[in-house]
């Protein structure tokens, strides 16, 4: 089940599964409280704490 914050950092809710093992670790973020990948942004992160944007928003605009 994946884990989310009830607050919003930056303007998005952000989630992530705590034990995924099909991926290495990730972050989900979005601009509503659905726990769903459409329309959500994906952030990687690497072993040292940096991060890499795989998927970004998309407002459909």
């Amino acid at each position: 089940m994946p884990k989310y914050f009830d607050f919003k950092v930056a303007g998005c809710f952000l989630y992530f599964t705590s034990k995924c093992v099909v991926e290495a670790m990730h972050v989900h973020a979005n601009h509503d409280r659905k726990l769903r990948e459409t329309g959500a942004a994906k952030f990687f992160v690497k072993g040292n704490g940096d991060t890499i944007v795989q998927k970004q928003f998309s407002t459909g605009h």
